[in-house]
């Protein structure tokens, strides 16, 4: 039997991881952003409000991809799907 569509399994799946780890450094980059904005207007007086968008989007992003990187990660390493 050929072993080309684990190949295909794999190659799509480390592709996919390798997109979602871009994707989730952006949105770290964004909500980095948003904190330092936030921070630095400190004595305005909606100040807390890019602090807070920035800190929700920065542990949810995280969160996700941890979630995501994980389940992706446990199924390319399972036996039946690529061996």
């Amino acid at each position: 039997m050929s072993q080309a569509p684990y190949i295909l399994k794999a190659l799509a799946g480390w592709s996919f991881l390798l997109a979602a780890t871009v994707f989730t450094l952006w949105v770290v980059l964004i909500s980095l952003t948003s904190l330092w904005v936030g921070v630095k207007y400190i004595q305005h007086t909606g100040s807390w409000i890019p602090i807070l968008s920035g800190a929700m989007l920065l542990t949810l992003g995280v969160w996700v991809y941890f979630r995501a990187a994980t389940a992706l990660y446990r199924r390319l390493k399972n036996e039946d799907t690529l061996d």
